[in-house]
């Protein structure tokens, strides 16, 4: 019965021994994943203030907006840790309303007339028009015909010519300027880039939150599972670059 006993005991202190062991690790991955979550976001954050740099500096934007965004990129990148979200929500808020004004310019673009929203009387109008102007174009052309029938050879020699010289072609349009897609290709950018630091932030905040519930269990504060590591932070910033974005 005492060597029962005494077996029992010491399979319960090694099961204890793997339960502690596997807290203890478990512990140790999380803040493993909390450090590698802070490098992406830290990446996503520099990769923003670049696009939004270059922005700034690209002549797309008013003077104005582009002396405001410089300085929001200039304040992110100068910030001290304390205080790296407010100098983030800062550049977040500059760049909303640089993006917000590009978007309504667009919108305004698009309405204007002459873009292909004019109304069906118009249209109607116009192809009316169209059709008189080509019926006046050939009664002047059989006039025209019918007075070269009766004149010398002379006058069918223009014709020949103009005969010969077969239909007008139509000349092909170029497409838009190549300012207009490098201009859209750098908005698209720093699009990208601003919801890349949404996505990074909220992982981050997700495997945070997850490391402090594991640190505050009462087996972990009382045998210190989770050794000299640090205790994570949230990173609490504005990063939505829309008024409805959540």
């Amino acid at each position: 019965m005492t060597w029962t006993i005494i077996v029992l005991a010491i399979l319960a202190l090694v099961l204890w021994s793997f339960y502690i062991s596997w807290r203890a690790s478990r512990l140790d991955r999380l803040h493993n994943r909390v450090e590698a979550a802070r490098t992406a976001l830290d990446l996503a954050l520099v990769r923003r203030a670049s696009a939004a740099s270059d922005l700034a500096s690209s002549g797309l934007v008013d003077p104005a907006t582009s002396l405001l965004l410089a300085d929001a990129v200039r304040r992110a990148r100068l910030a001290n840790p304390a205080e790296r979200d407010l100098a983030e929500s800062d550049l977040t808020r500059a760049l909303r309303a640089t993006l917000g004004e590009q978007r309504d310019s667009a919108e305004l673009e698009d309405g204007s007339p002459g873009a292909g929203d004019r109304a069906p009387g118009h249209r109607d109008g116009t192809r009316d028009g169209t059709a008189a102007m080509a019926a006046t174009a050939a009664a002047a052309a059989g006039a025209a015909a019918r007075q070269g029938a009766g004149t010398a050879a002379g006058a069918a020699q223009p014709g020949a010519m103009a005969a010969s010289a077969g239909p007008v072609r139509a000349i092909p349009q170029e497409d838009g300027p190549p300012e207009e897609e490098g201009a859209e290709e750098l908005f698209d950018e720093v699009e990208k880039a601003a919801r890349q630091v949404f996505i990074a932030r909220k992982f981050y905040n997700d495997v945070a939150g997850r490391t402090i519930d594991a640190r505050r269990r009462p087996l972990a504060r009382v045998l210190r599972l989770s050794g000299s590591a640090k205790q994570p932070e949230f990173f609490d910033m504005d990063d939505t670059l829309t008024d409805g974005d959540g």
